[in-house]
């Protein structure tokens, strides 16, 4: 997983501000965005999460999830649509120039360099002129007790600032590499030093398409919580082990290329469409449930599973029956 880390991102032009999803739908605020070909960013933020979605010329090209640790690209978008399924969260949408929307995706696959420096091992102003003369591509992060700002950097060349005072006021540009300065030497300063993982900032990426990236991570999500209520409710009947012997093997005969599954997790990095995926997951189910019935009879086992699932069927249930699962399970 490459690491993400923006702290504070530049205002550019506030187009929308202080929106909230009980009010707006996001499917719909990204059509209008993408009616109007807007080059910049979506920020989403609630309690202990926060994302954010890049677009091109109207099209969401990449995206920046930290709320669970950092994430990037296509399951960065699906988390963030998710997390906009519910009520209370903040969305706030910015215009940016295409350079420092190059730049902010670029942060996006950024990789930390120098770590903690302070201000009494290392000057801030000499800093930068070190990282203009090794023509630094990235970013500064630097934290001043309760101030934050940050310096972006291109090929050496400062191409923006952002300083958040004291008083929670955000200012952008020469002002706020001026004010930076003059606190960095007022207060104690710890600097880290990130430098993107993208050779240019002058690249092209494809559109992101979310209904596909919602509904593969849908699809995953919900099939972890159905399999490891399986693996539980089935090792609890035959004891450890039988349930993850037959799956394994199931996963072999109907698998498909890219799709794992490991102590809970799915990882799938194939490119079926979600419907295909989900027939592919069922005759997974299916066939383990045949292995298992080797064992003990099949009603035996389908009366077992129903019975310890009701909790996922009276939180899951449209998903469960539209997927096709209780053909397997039964209800």
């Amino acid at each position: 997983m490459k690491e993400a880390h923006i702290v504070i991102l530049p205002c550019g032009t506030v187009v929308f501000e202080n929106l909230t999803t009980s009010i707006v739908n996001i499917d719909g605020l990204l059509g209008e965005l993408k009616n109007r070909s807007l080059t910049g960013y979506i920020a989403v933020n609630a309690d202990k999460f926060s994302g954010t979605l890049f677009l091109r010329a109207g099209k969401l090209v990449n995206a920046v999830e930290d709320g669970n640790g950092s994430v990037v690209g296509g399951a960065a978008v699906a988390a963030i649509m998710r997390m906009c399924r519910s009520d209370d969260v903040r969305i706030d949408v910015h215009e940016t120039s295409e350079e420092l929307l190059n730049a902010l995706i670029g942060f996006a696959k950024s990789k930390r360099i120098h770590e903690n420096l302070t201000s009494g091992f290392v000057s801030l102003d000499k800093l930068l002129a070190t990282l203009e003369q090794q023509r630094h591509t990235g970013y500064l992060e630097v934290v001043m007790g309760s101030e934050v700002g940050m310096v972006l950097f291109e090929d050496g060349r400062p191409i923006d600032s952002i300083h958040r005072r004291e008083d929670g006021a955000t200012v952008a540009g020469a002002d706020a590499l001026d004010g930076i300065m003059d606190a960095a030497k007022k207060k104690n300063t710890v600097i880290n030093v990130y430098q993107s993982e993208i050779e240019s900032l002058d690249y092209e990426e494809e559109e992101i398409v979310v209904g596909e990236a919602i509904e593969i991570r849908t699809v995953i999500d919900l099939y972890e919580r159905i399999i490891s209520k399986m693996e539980k409710s089935i090792d609890k009947l035959l004891g450890g082990g039988k349930f993850a012997r037959e799956f394994a093997f199931a996963m072999k005969l109907r698998g498909s290329e890219g799709l794992t599954y490991n102590h809970g997790a799915i990882d799938y990095n194939g490119d079926l469409p979600w419907n295909d995926l989900v027939d592919v997951l069922n005759a997974i189910l299916d066939e383990t449930i045949t292995g298992l019935s080797h064992i003990i009879p099949r009603h035996t086992i389908m009366s077992n599973l129903r019975a310890n699932m009701k909790d996922l069927s009276e939180l899951y249930g449209d998903d469960i029956d539209r997927f096709g699962i209780y053909n397997i399970i039964g209800r």
